[in-house]
Parts: structure tokens; C-alpha cells; sequence
């Protein structure tokens, strides 16, 4: 997993000075600022999606779930976190990339994603998984956390962006009264 965060840490400060060279440092900042939160918000659902995949190990060696509430906000919390990363990664490389489309984002990440993931879920079974059953079931859990999250991630960053245009016009009509 640490490959793939180096690899994407050099990918966002190439799209960060790349795009601060066309559009500006202070715009790139803000949209920087936007990816962030919007990752961060959107990324309590790949938290939830982690915290599923988890119940799931227990169940399927047939024992007692040791599920507790703290346990899964923590889950949710620092899985959340990622989503900051991965917001700044779409907003700053992606988003034109893939033409505004969060799944496009949520499928790329999902199968960038699904060996780490499902190998890590794997070595908590009790008993070998089938190859089809390993990789079905590695996409379905890295999708269940990376797909949610990257359209959700899409839709706050609409949001945002309708807000901050809103607020220009806001503030340019404003003065032009005056």
C-alpha cells in the first residue's frame, strides 16, 4: 500500500503545479481546499464501507463479531481520512480527467485498490478462499468502500463549486450597485 501512496503523492503535487501554472496558485489552493473537504466529508463512507468488510471477516470464519461502537467510529474516522488524499487526487488531477464522473474515479480507485485490500482481509480467514471467490470478493469490498465515496465525493464538490459561484456573482453584483 505504501507504493501506491508514494506514487500518488508525486501524481498530486504534479497536478498541483501543473495546474497552479494555468490557473493560478490562489484558485489551486482553493480547489485544493475544496478537494480536501469534500474528500474528507465524502470519506466517511469508505470508513463505513471498511467497517462492513471487517464484520464480514468473523462471519465468515463462523465466530462471534467483536463489533463495538467505539471501535467502528474509530474505523470510520481514520478510514475517513484517506478520503482527504483521494479528494485532492480527484479534484486536482482526475476530475477533468474523467469529465466530472465520480464512478469513473470510484472504479479506478477500486481496482487500483482491491489485491492490498482483499490480501489484508484474506490473511484474517481461517481457510483458503478460491481464486474467483478471492478476487470477486476483493472488488466487492474495495468497491463497497472507493465507489459510494467517489460519487458522493463528485456531488459535495458541485456543491461546492455552485456555492463559491453563487458567492462571486453575490459579491460582484454587490459592488457594481454601489
Amino acid at each position: 500500500m505504501t507504493y501506491i501512496i508514494v506514487i500518488l503523492t508525486v501524481l498530486m503535487l504534479y497536478a498541483f503545479a501543473r495546474r497552479a501554472l494555468v490557473h493560478g496558485a490562489v484558485k489551486t489552493l482553493i480547489d485544493a481546499g475544496s478537494g480536501a473537504i469534500s474528500g474528507w466529508i465524502a470519506g466517511i463512507l469508505i470508513g463505513i464501507g471498511a467497517r462492513v468488510g471487517m464484520w464480514t471477516i468473523p462471519f465468515a470464519n463462523g465466530t462471534a463479531s467483536r463489533a463495538s461502537l467505539e471501535g467502528s467510529l474509530q474505523v470510520v474516522l481514520v478510514f475517513s481520512l484517506f478520503g482527504i488524499g483521494l479528494g485532492l487526487l480527484y479534484e486536482l488531477l482526475f476530475r477533468s480527467l474523467f469529465r466530472r464522473r465520480g464512478v469513473l474515479y470510484g472504479l479506478l480507485i477500486t481496482i487500483v485498490t482491491a489485491y492490498p485490500i482483499g490480501s489484508a482481509g484474506f490473511q484474517q480467514l481461517e481457510f483458503p478462499p478460491s481464486p474467483a471467490g478471492a478476487v470477486a470478493s476483493s472488488l466487492f469490498f474495495a468497491g463497497l468502500m472507493f465507489i459510494p465515496f467517489a460519487i458522493a465525493n463528485e456531488y459535495i464538490l458541485t456543491l461546492i463549486r455552485r456555492v463559491r459561484i453563487r458567492g462571486k456573482f453575490a459579491s460582484t453584483s454587490f459592488s457594481l450597485t454601489q
